[in-house]
C-alpha cells in the first residue's frame, strides 16, 4: 500500500511539472496590460515568463493589443502574436530578455516593437527578423534606444538575415560569456558602439553589411570574421582597440569594400592598451591617425603585403611598447628596402614599393625600433641575398633573424 502511495505521488508531482510547463495565457481585453491578470485567460504573464506560452490574437473578433511598462523575461517561454495582434515593450531599459529555448512567433500580420534593449542569454539561440518602423511579422526596434546584448552572462546566438536589411540598432554588446551573431545578407547599423567583448563572435556572411557608428572606442576582445562580399565599415573616427588575448584576421580599407574592414582616416589602431595582450594579422592599403601596440599588454600586429601590392599602412602617430611587435612582411618581390624620407613621411621599403610610413621625421626612431625587435621586416617566401642589400635592410634583417631564433 506504501509503494502504490508513493508512485501515486510521484506520478502526481510529475503530472503536475508537465501541467506547469504547459502553461497556457491568452490575452482577452483589448487594449490589455501585461501585468494585468484580468486582462489574461489564465493570468497574467508577469515580468519572468518560465515555461509557459503566451497567445496575442484576436479579441473579440479584433485583434489585439498589448503593452508591457517594464522588462519581461521569456524564460524557455513562446509568445505567439497573431491576426494583425501587437504587443509593445515600451520599457526604455533592458525590455525584452530572451533566455534558453524562449522565443517569438509572430506571423506576417502581426507586430512586436521594443524600445529598449533586447538581451539573449542561458543558451538561447534566435533566428528573428526586424525593422525600424512597425511591421509585420517583425519585431521592430528603435535606432536610438535599442541594443544588441548578446552572451553577455552565458551562452547565445542570434541569426540575423536578409529580411533585416536597413534596420539600425543603437549597439552592439557581444560576448562576455559566449554570444554569436551571424548576419548573412543583410545590411545592418549600429549607431552609437561596436562591442565585440571576450568570447563575443561577429560572423558576416552572402553580402552582409555592418555600419557602425560611434567616434570614441569600438573594442575587439573578441573576434569578427567576414566573408569576401561582406563590409564592416566603420563610418565616423573611433579607436579600434583590440584586447584579452583576441586574436584578429582583417583586411582593411579606408572606403567601404567588398571583404574588408573600412575605417576613416582620423582612425586609430590599438593592441595590448588594457588587459590581456592581441594579435592582429592586418592586410590592405589604408591611413589612420595612430598605430599603438602594447601599451599595457605584450602585443603583435603582423602587417603583410598580398602579392602585386606596392603600398601599405600610414599612421600619423606610432607607439610600440618594448617586447610588443610590428612585423611587416613584403610580397614575394624581394628587393633592397631603405628606411628614408620622402613626402614628409618616414618610409620603409623604397619609392616605389614600399610597406609602412609615418608622418614626420622618424628614421632614427625606426632604425631604434629595428635593431630592438619591435619592427621586423620580411619578405614572403624569401629572404633577400645580403649582397643585394642596404645597410639599413641588413638591420632590418638581423633583427628579424634575431627574432626568429
Amino acid at each position: 500500500m506504501k509503494h502504490r502511495l508513493t508512485t501515486a505521488l510521484a506520478i502526481a508531482c510529475i503530472m503536475a511539472l508537465v501541467s506547469a510547463a504547459e502553461a497556457e495565457t491568452t490575452l482577452q481585453v483589448t487594449p490589455g496590460d501585461w501585468d494585468n491578470g484580468a486582462d489574461w485567460s489564465g493570468g497574467a504573464p508577469g515580468g519572468w515568463v518560465s515555461g509557459n506560452v503566451v497567445n496575442v490574437g484576436l479579441v473579440g473578433g479584433n485583434p489585439g493589443t498589448v503593452d508591457s511598462a517594464g522588462g519581461v523575461g521569456l524564460d524557455g517561454s513562446i509568445l505567439n502574436v497573431t491576426d494583425g495582434a501587437v504587443v509593445n515593450f515600451n520599457s526604455t531599459g533592458e525590455a525584452l530578455y530572451l533566455y534558453s529555448t524562449g522565443a517569438m512567433n509572430i506571423d506576417a500580420t502581426s507586430q512586436v516593437n521594443v524600445a529598449g534593449t533586447i538581451v539573449f542569454r542561458a543558451n538561447s539561440v534566435s533566428t528573428l527578423a526586424f525593422a525600424n518602423a512597425p511591421t509585420g511579422g517583425k519585431v521592430s526596434v528603435s535606432s536610438t534606444g535599442t541594443n544588441l546584448q548578446i552572451g553577455d552572462d552565458s551562452n547565445a546566438t542570434l541569426n540575423i538575415g536578409s529580411a533585416s536589411s536597413g534596420t539600425d540598432f543603437a549597439g552592439l554588446y557581444l560576448g562576455g560569456g559566449t554570444g554569436v551573431l551571424n548576419i548573412d545578407g543583410a545590411t545592418i547599423g549600429f549607431t552609437s558602439v561596436l562591442a565585440i567583448w571576450a568570447g563575443g563572435e561577429l560572423n558576416l556572411t552572402n553580402g552582409a553589411v555592418v555600419n557602425a557608428g560611434g567616434n570614441w572606442e569600438e573594442y575587439f576582445y573578441g573576434k569578427a570574421t567576414l566573408s569576401g562580399d561582406s563590409q564592416l565599415n566603420f563610418t565616423e573616427s573611433p579607436i579600434l582597440r583590440f584586447r584579452n588575448n583576441s586574436t584578429n584576421a582583417l583586411d582593411f580599407a579606408n572606403t567601404p569594400t567588398a571583404g574588408k574592414v573600412s575605417i576613416t582616416t582620423g582612425s586609430g589602431i590599438s593592441l595590448g592598451d588594457y588587459s590581456g595582450g592581441a594579435t592582429l594579422d592586418m592586410t590592405g592599403a589604408v591611413t589612420v591617425s595612430l598605430v599603438t601596440i602594447g601599451q599595457e599588454t605584450a602585443s603583435v600586429l603582423n602587417f603583410s603585403q598580398i602579392v602585386g601590392q606596392t603600398d601599405g599602412l600610414t599612421t600619423s602617430a606610432l607607439d610600440i611598447a618594448a617586447g610588443s611587435a610590428m612585423n611587416l612582411v613584403f610580397d614575394n618581390d624581394t628587393f633592397a628596402y631603405n628606411v628614408f624620407e620622402s613626402g614628409g613621411y618616414t618610409v620603409i621599403g623604397k619609392a616605389d614599393d614600399w610597406i609602412f610610413r609615418w608622418a614626420g621625421s622618424h628614421v632614427g626612431d625606426i632604425n631604434t625600433m629595428i635593431n630592438d625587435d619591435r619592427i621586423t621586416v620580411s619578405f614572403a617566401g624569401t629572404i633577400p641575398e645580403p649582397a643585394t642589400m642596404s645597410l639599413l635592410a641588413l638591420g632590418g634583417l638581423a633583427a628579424l633573424i634575431r627574432r626568429r631564433k
